[in-house]
């Protein structure tokens, strides 16, 4: 194979694929990705797993429907929250909302359904 590429997540694909198979891979280019996860990171990616696993239909991964798990929408708010730091989140969102919930609980309620 001439090259692998990819971003974020096929980032860390392309990394490993490159480290796993270099006889077969002629170049690599991971783009927008770490060469590995903080502890911070490491974290995250736990809580997700915890919720989508302790989810009651997750059924040990033999579902249906995964638009179904509420633990996914849980593990992708978490994942949410990883992509921006607390300063940014500051900036975008401050401690705006309505009556009923703030505008980060809102845009975390709907990245957490999409």
């Amino acid at each position: 194979m001439a090259a692998v590429i990819g971003g974020s997540l096929g980032g860390m694909k392309t990394l490993e694929w490159g480290r796993t198979y270099p006889e077969f891979i002629g170049a690599i280019f991971p783009l927008a990705v770490t060469p590995y996860y903080s502890d911070y990171g490491v974290a995250f990616n736990h809580i997700g797993i915890v919720a989508i696993e302790n989810d009651k239909d997750f059924n040990g991964g033999n579902y249906k429907d995964a638009s179904l798990l509420k633990g996914f929408e849980v593990a992708r708010m978490a994942g949410m929250v990883t992509y921006r730091s607390g300063k940014m989140f500051n900036q975008r969102f401050g401690r705006s909302g309505n009556d009923s919930e703030f505008n980060v609980q809102s845009y975390l309620n709907y990245q957490g359904k999409n």
